[in-house]
């Protein structure tokens, strides 16, 4: 590969040369102007010194002798003799541009100039600008200068002095014109014989910059060809010819780097004789390695991009014919978001690789276990976990990411028929254990419920799926099947109370198939992302499952209780002495009262205390508890009243369903309880009879129903619109929660999150002719209370 910008030596020697010798002459040039500039500068200044100096000795010379001259004169008044000496003397110099002569009185009797050589003066008046009077007040000879309409003027006066005695001042004023004039002749002097110099200076760096070129020119080709040879070898080697000898032209430091160049020739090519077998020798390890390894191995670069080295296990492991040939995304089995975020993990770990831990970076990766075949029989599932390795380059920079692929197909297998051969296990003894733990009515009850939804689950499914195919096969001329929101809703009711009543007596596998299949039923609702008849023949299969598994609960119930026929009911033995005695009355004392009152007592045998009664809501509020890993306790007010088996039986299927709501997103989790010292979290249930209706009351302490968060979801559902939200009072806000699909918890648990449960509690309520009234205080806690008609709970 080329230097960038590649300058031979010889160049350089020449230009840096050629720089040099311009730069010593332009440093000479500089250095000869400034001392010419300087010398001329001085020679100005002194020829100005010596001009001045020789007109301030003419003017005192000519204003002294002229002063003493006409002592006789002016004392005779001897006006055209001043007049005569002052007009020739003026005419004589022509630097002298006035001569003037004023008596004491600074009248002017002479006033001599190139433009009035007779001296006539011009008038009759006193002198008196600031010249005028400052020669005026001379006493002895003195000289000053100032501007002059003729230019700068040096005025040379003195007094004539008859016996100590002022008679006048001469005055003659001089003119510096032909010292300016001297001094520029001087200075254009001085910068022509600097131009004159520079000019010879010029000429001579031109001469000497062609003649050093040329003799530069033929030194660096001497000096710079034994490095062109070497250069030219160190071609031939690098292109991978070490035939070529190395020869050393010169004598010097170039040539004790040939020397070198081909000691190294030498020895590189001894090394490099047999460097390609070493090489295929090492590569066909590298590859026996590959081929032989049980794990897929690959590496992929920084950007994602996978290379061609890879483990011959890996197109096994993977299901792909060439690795290399995949993308990244391909091989993983990427969604879109998932591809997203291997892209932003590549970033993050070649920014933080060093300063972060790899294992806490390869946890972040996006994908850790691979499903293939998902759908298939468990014969053709493959179960693959991948892992990620870093790998360094030189300057211990990460370069590229090895991926690791181990077919756990067979371990994955056999823990998971353990974990189901373990749930089966544990299933069954909770099964049994809710059967032995819950009256046998109750038990009864709960199985009648069951299979009459399961049937009416399954009837209502025939029709969709007799629907759906329809429709299909007779497209595009048959009539349009729709399922409605309410045909789901109606599904999910039924299926979210089987979950809800199995878990509450411990038939969690029930429970879990139930789960599942309203998992199953979200794919009836719109966008539709699977045909319709495939999603009701999975809920179809689920079902059976469900019915499967119920009709295992009703053998393990004949096992444990019998057959309905030996069911037993317990009395109280009080109540039993008080029927003998109300007996042994009537033999004696046959009455109507006391028929009556063996009729009453006859009839309440059966009836049950309230906690009792409840016991059953207790274990289901005890069983989510344990699950969520919650700490709640249940009482029950007043628990000893009486009430008959079937007395709850209406409303069964709607207390299930709000205490477990209450337990899920009513009480806060334990950390949260403890930082805001609530102390355990307390469900309470109350039944009350007030103007011939019942009352059932359920309250817990928990969090409370936050009315803000509950309007932005039905909001966002389309449900009402914000206009709406802000009209409606805090209880129409809180029957928000009746809706189909509202629910305040943040994500589906097989306990709730569907937003089902208070539907189903809000038409069952309906269909009984009752009402539920909804009371919440945020961070106190929440309570729904069931009223319905005396009549609906058969008292």
């Amino acid at each position: 590969m080329g230097i960038k910008n590649f300058v031979s030596i010889k160049t350089k020697l020449i230009v840096n040369t050629m720089i040099m010798v311009i730069a010593i002459f332009v440093t000479v040039l500089v250095i000869i102007a400034v001392i010419n500039v300087n010398s001329v500068r001085k020679n100005s200044q002194k020829t100005a010194n010596n001009i001045k100096q020789s007109i301030i000795a003419k003017g005192k010379t000519l204003s002294k002798n002229n002063s003493m001259a006409m002592v006789g004169m002016a004392e005779d008044n001897a006006f055209t003799a001043i007049q005569m000496l002052v007009s020739s003397t003026v005419s004589d110099d022509e630097d002298i541009v006035y001569g003037i002569y004023m008596d004491d009185m600074q009248m002017p009797w002479v006033y001599a100039s190139p433009d009035n050589p007779g001296g006539t003066p011009q008038t009759r008046e006193p002198l008196k600008d600031s010249i005028d009077l400052w020669a005026s007040q001379l006493e002895q000879q003195d000289y000053k200068k100032y501007n002059h309409t003729t230019g700068e003027v040096f005025e040379f006066a003195a007094p004539v002095l008859v016996e100590d005695e002022i008679l006048g001042h001469i005055r003659y004023g001089i003119s510096t014109q032909s010292m300016i004039k001297s001094i520029k002749e001087a200075r254009a002097d001085g910068r022509a014989s600097l131009i004159q110099t520079i000019l010879i200076l010029l000429v001579l760096l031109i001469v000497s910059i062609i003649a050093g070129l040329f003799i530069i020119r033929k030194l660096a080709t001497r000096i710079t060809k034994p490095i062109g040879s070497l250069v030219n070898s160190t071609k031939v080697i690098a292109d991978g010819d070490y035939t070529k000898p190395v020869q050393s032209e010169s004598n010097d430091e170039i040539g004790n780097l040939a020397q070198r160049f081909e000691v190294m020739r030498t020895t590189i090519k001894k090394y490099t004789d047999h460097l390609q077998d070493l090489v295929d020798e090492k590569m066909q390890e590298v590859n026996d390695i590959l081929n032989n390894i049980d794990q897929g191995l690959f590496t992929i670069n920084l950007d994602g991009t996978i290379n061609e080295g890879y483990s011959a296990k890996a197109n096994d492991i993977l299901d792909v014919c060439d690795v290399s040939k995949k993308k990244i995304a391909e091989l993983l089995r990427f969604d879109p978001k998932q591809e997203k975020s291997f892209k932003t993990w590549l970033n993050l770990i070649q920014k933080t690789h060093k300063s972060q831990r790899w294992k806490k970076l390869e946890k972040l990766a996006p994908v850790h276990q691979l499903e293939l075949n998902p759908k298939a029989e468990n014969d053709d599932q493959k179960f693959v976990s991948i892992s990620y390795q870093k790998i360094y380059d030189k300057r211990i920079n990460l370069s590229k990411v090895m991926i690791l692929a181990l077919d756990e197909t067979e371990k994955r297998l056999k823990d998971m028929q353990m974990q189901e051969e373990k749930e089966r296990h544990e299933n069954e003894v909770k099964t049994i254990l809710g059967i032995a733990n819950t009256p046998p009515d109750e038990i009864a009850e709960f199985v009648d419920d069951t299979t009459n939804r399961i049937k009416t689950l399954r009837d209502n499914i025939e029709r969709h799926l007799f629907g759906v195919v329809k429709q299909r096969t007779g497209h595009p001329d048959e009539e349009v099947y729709t399922i409605t929101e309410d045909h789901i809703d109606e599904l999910y009711r039924d299926i979210h109370t089987i979950k809800g009543n199995a878990g509450s007596y411990g038939f969690e596998l029930l429970s879990r198939h139930a789960h599942i299949a309203e998992d199953v039923l979200e794919d009836l609702k719109k966008p539709l992302e699977n045909r319709r008849d495939q999603t009701l023949k999975r809920l179809k299969d689920k079902l059976e499952d469900m019915d499967q598994v119920l009709d295992d609960v009703k053998q393990k119930i004949k096992l444990i209780l019998g057959e309905e026929e030996d069911v037993s009911v317990r009395v109280p033995e009080k109540r039993i002495s008080k029927i003998q005695e109300i007996s042994k009355h009537l033999q004696s004392d046959l009455t109507p009262d006391l028929a009556n009152e063996l009729a009453q007592e006859c009839e309440v045998l059966s009836w049950k205390p309230l906690k009792t009664l409840m016991r059953k809501y207790q274990k289901a509020v005890q069983k989510a508890a344990r699950k969520l890993g919650k700490d709640v306790e249940f009482s029950i007010e007043n628990d000893q009243q009486m009430f008959p088996p079937s007395m709850f039986n209406p409303l069964d299927e709607a207390i299930i369903h709000i205490t477990r709501n209450a337990i899920d997103h009513g009480i806060e989790s334990p950390e949260i309880r403890q930082e805001t010292e609530k102390g355990p979290g307390h469900i309470a249930m109350s039944v009350v009879n007030e103007e011939g209706k019942w009352f059932v009351k359920v309250v817990d302490d928990g969090h409370g129903i936050d009315c803000q968060q509950l309007v932005e979801k039905c909001i966002g559902k389309n449900i009402i619109t914000k206009e709406q939200s802000e009209e409606m009072s805090d209880k129409d806000k809180f029957n928000l929660l009746f809706n189909s699909g509202v629910s305040t918890a943040a994500e589906v648990t097989d306990i709730s999150g569907r937003g089902m449960g208070m539907d189903i509690v809000y038409h069952k309520i309906k269909e009984l002719g009752g009402s539920i009234d909804i009371d919440s205080t945020l961070g106190k806690g929440s309570s729904f209370t069931i009223s319905v008609p005396e009549g609906v709970l058969g008292l």
